[in-house]
């Protein structure tokens, strides 16, 4: 059982009802570029986060958070 499903379960037991969540993905760096010991942003770096943030049971949504010079 993960981390989220044992609190969900918590906050079920105290209100008597699963509450909805909204994952956030925070993203810092140059979009599909790269530099010599600075990673940019693409697919091949974030898809696992993002597979992970759509994944979440009883998520209505994925906020995505993007900190990019372009």
């Amino acid at each position: 059982m993960s981390l989220y499903q044992v609190f969900m379960d918590f906050l079920s037991s105290l209100t008597g009802e699963a509450k909805s969540v909204v994952p956030v993905v925070r993203l810092q760096g140059v979009i599909g570029g790269s530099r010599p010991m600075q990673a940019g942003l693409n697919l091949a770096s974030v898809a696992g986060t993002l597979e992970k943030a759509f994944s979440m049971k009883g998520a209505k949504a994925v906020a995505l958070a993007i900190n990019s010079p372009g």
